[in-house]
């Protein structure tokens, strides 16, 4: 028969060491959603001006910089290709703070005579659009 060896006592070994904890953020604030939040960038005029060009346009503009938003849109406008109406209105709240300013590209109907909305009638080098041969834009 063979003997079993005996194994040796077992000794009070020390625990291991606790495993480091992770840090739970704590819960949002109610009212808070816990997803990610989203910042607004501030206003830059330059980046505004950029997106003249454009057949919609809309942005909420700091009251401070109407004017500059306003004189740029209408040095835009004084070389005749690109024409918007322009509207101005107060940003929600009671503020009066911020103001939404909003265009929308229009061209003129020789014909009628008067300024209609634009349509894009495909895509052209030409401003004025296909088919035109410079000059002001077709009816």
């Amino acid at each position: 028969m063979a003997t079993k060896k005996k194994s040796p006592p077992v000794r009070n070994a020390k625990p291991a060491a606790p495993s480091p904890r992770r840090s739970v953020p704590p819960p949002p604030p109610p009212g808070v959603s816990s997803g990610i939040l989203k910042l607004e960038a501030p206003f830059d005029v330059d980046d505004f001006c950029r997106q003249l060009g454009e057949t919609h346009l809309r942005a909420t503009v700091p009251k401070a910089q109407v004017p500059e938003v306003l004189r740029r849109i209408l040095e835009f406008m004084d070389f005749g290709v690109y024409v918007y109406t322009l509207v101005v209105l107060p940003a929600p709240g009671a503020t009066l703070d911020r103001f939404v300013v909003q265009l929308d590209r229009i061209q003129y109907n020789e014909a009628r005579r008067v300024w209609v909305p634009f349509e894009e009638r495909g895509a052209s080098d030409n401003p004025f659009g296909p088919g035109s041969g410079g000059g002001s834009p077709g009816p």
